[in-house]
């Protein structure tokens, strides 16, 4: 722009912009590097090791290629547009300290987790919020299972085939306990047209979901609230940017877990 409103003697080339801008104002064009893939900073490491041209030098940035390929193939059949489907991601958000509050002290205290399973389109729209606390259940595939079951339950699916992504999280999302529940509901329901549930699992370090990108609001939100003392603060947050459901009020747990809890938490308070 300055090249064309200008004449020909003040005219100058594009490494001096660049240079302008890489040092008077240093402007990044891409994501932050947070949460790293550990195996492409393992294979850069090894790269740098090696000299220009060796052979252990190609061999690694070869190695680092296929993986980058694999991990975009996952994001590519997210964008892929099947007929008679819909889509849609989970995700569980980083465990909410509660109470929360600037006061050094509490640091060192034992504080609850407050726990927030998302599940929402792959455009980031109309999210469906999960809640409930520590001393209610844990973060496991068991809660996660019973949440995605209440969705599934009580969604109008009018198309044939559902397509789920999620991390490849073991104890919470990729086992056996969650496809049986997906099992349970494909073979139960009548209503709907739904004949089909695809479950896709992204490369591991490379799980950026649209449910990443409602947590960004919601942090956006947490940051100017230094004090929150009591859940219903949390629940009022999430009430503002989805539809929300509580654990005990809008779902529940499976019979046979509360009872298992109620032994456990029997069982840790002893004689006296």
């Amino acid at each position: 722009m300055y090249n064309e409103n200008t004449t020909d003697e003040s005219k100058v080339k594009l490494s001096m912009f660049r240079r302008i801008f890489v040092n008077n104002y240093n402007i990044g064009f891409k994501s932050p590097a947070t949460d790293v893939c550990s195996y492409c900073t393992i294979l850069q490491h090894k790269i740098k090791s090696f000299p220009i041209g060796s052979k252990e030098r190609n061999y690694f940035s070869m190695e680092k290629r296929i993986h980058r390929k694999r991990a975009n193939a996952f994001y590519q059949l997210m964008r892929q547009d099947i007929d008679d489907s819909v889509s849609y991601c989970f995700d569980l958000q980083q465990i909410q300290p509660l109470p929360k509050t600037p006061v050094q002290e509490a640091y060192y205290l034992r504080q609850i987790g407050f726990y927030n399973f998302c599940i929402v389109d792959l455009k980031g729209l109309n999210p469906k919020f999960y809640c409930w606390s520590e001393e209610q259940a844990g973060k496991g595939s068991t809660e996660i299972s019973s949440a995605l079951l209440h969705f599934l339950m009580n969604t109008d699916f009018q198309c044939r085939i559902l397509r789920l992504f999620s991390d490849g999280c073991v104890s919470q999302t990729k086992n056996n306990i969650v496809v049986r529940t997906i099992m349970f509901f494909i073979r139960t329901q009548t209503t709907s047209p739904l004949k089909e549930i695809h479950m896709h699992f992204p490369t591991r370090g490379h799980s950026f979901l649209p449910a990443d990108r409602v947590f960004g609001r919601a942090e956006k939100v947490l940051r100017n609230k230094p004090t929150i003392i009591v859940k219903e603060e949390y629940m009022e947050i999430y009430k503002n940017l989805g539809q929300l459901y509580i654990l005990g009020q809008d779902w529940k747990l499976p019979k046979k877990y509360k009872q298992y809890e109620e032994d456990f938490f029997q069982s840790q308070r002893g004689p006296w």
